[in-house]
């Protein structure tokens, strides 16, 4: 079986935080801060590898993670037929 791209979520109820990874966390990477709450981690490319969101508050037990895959769509199924 192939395997797909790695999608990795952190719950830090210590911190407040969840980080979530795409692709290796380990990877050399620089920190920015987009908002009080949000951090985006970037390659020396400046590839986004993950993002983290402060102020996270979650019961123990409460987070859940479902992921989606969303078929493939044309512009024109989201926006709507422009000549019509």
């Amino acid at each position: 079986m192939a395997h797909g791209q790695r999608v990795r979520v952190i719950y830090d109820p210590s911190v407040n935080s969840l980080t979530v990874w795409f692709g290796n966390p380990a990877a050399d990477y620089m920190a920015t801060q987009i908002e009080d709450d949000l951090v985006v981690m970037k390659d020396s490319t400046g590839r986004v590898l993950g993002f983290e969101k402060h102020f996270f508050t979650a019961a123990p037990g409460e987070v859940n993670v479902q992921l989606e895959t969303l078929s493939l769509m044309h512009p024109e199924d989201v926006l709507g037929d422009p000549a019509g």
